[in-house]
This record gives C-alpha cells, structure tokens and sequence, in this order.
C-alpha cells in the first residue's frame, strides 16, 4: 500500500512540473505574439500642451487620428518605411507595423518628420534611381521606381 501512495505521489509531482512548463511556455510565447503583432501606424507629433511633469517618454508625444495627420504622411509612409529596413503590412490601403515599434514613438515621430521632409525624400529617391540605373545597366533589365516622386 505505501508502495501505491509513492508512486501515486510522484505521478502527481511529475504532472504538476508539466503543467507548470506548459504554463510558462504558454505565457512566453503570449508575450512574443503580443510584441510582434501588427498595429496600424498613425502620425506622431510632440505633444505640446503638456503643462504638468513628465514621468514617461511617451508622455511627450501625441498619437494622430487619420483625418489630423499630415496630408503627405500616408502616400510617402511606405517609402521611408522601406528605406529604415522596417517590416510593414499593406492591407485595404492601411498600413500595418509591429506593435513593438509602434510603442517606440521617438521613432514613429521620425517617420512623420520624414514623411513631410521633401528634401530629404528628393534625395532618397534619386538615390534609388541611381541603383536602379546600376541595376539595369548590370542585368539589362528595366527597372520602374516604385515609389511616387514627393
């Protein structure tokens, strides 16, 4: 009989482990999915009512609705989401960035700036079309630039 209640109580202990590993392997990959899923980006600005201390980095900023965002910021957003090397998601004219960089809105707030920036977006678009030229000129192969002149 004690034989029997050893046995019964390392099958329990054993199980308990389990469970607590599955739990854990549970949460982690909650926390990775959360981190990684896809958000709708939208213009940040800095938010300059702010008449109280500030505590937290993204107190600072101010996250703009569609209709208050800079006329430029939605037709040239994937260009300079392209160039920063930055994942992104087109779905029904809407595009979608990972939640994690979303959350970081001193870079957001850059994507914004560089959105409106017609000098630096004059210049990195010819920089395209130079190595579309060396593209073409290696290959033989007419390249279009893809992105729309600012």
């Amino acid at each position: 009989m004690e034989m029997i209640i050893k046995r019964l109580y390392i099958t329990d202990s054993v199980k308990s482990r389990i469970y607590a590993g599955l739990a854990i392997l549970i949460i982690l990959f909650s926390m990775y999915y959360w981190q990684n899923r896809y958000v709708e980006i939208h213009a940040v600005i800095v938010n300059e009512a702010v008449n109280r201390p500030i505590f937290f980095d993204n107190d600072m900023y101010k996250v703009l609705e569609r209709e208050e965002a800079p006329e430029c910021f939605y037709e040239n957003i994937e260009f300079v989401l392209d160039h920063m090397s930055r994942d992104y998601i087109i779905d029904d004219g809407k595009v979608f960035i990972r939640y994690k960089l979303m959350k970081d809105l001193d870079m957001v707030m850059n994507f914004t700036y560089r959105t409106s920036d017609s000098i630096w977006l004059m210049e990195e678009v010819k920089e395209e079309r130079l190595k579309l030229d060396l593209i073409e000129k290696s290959t033989g192969i007419k390249m279009k630039n893809r992105y729309i002149q600012p």
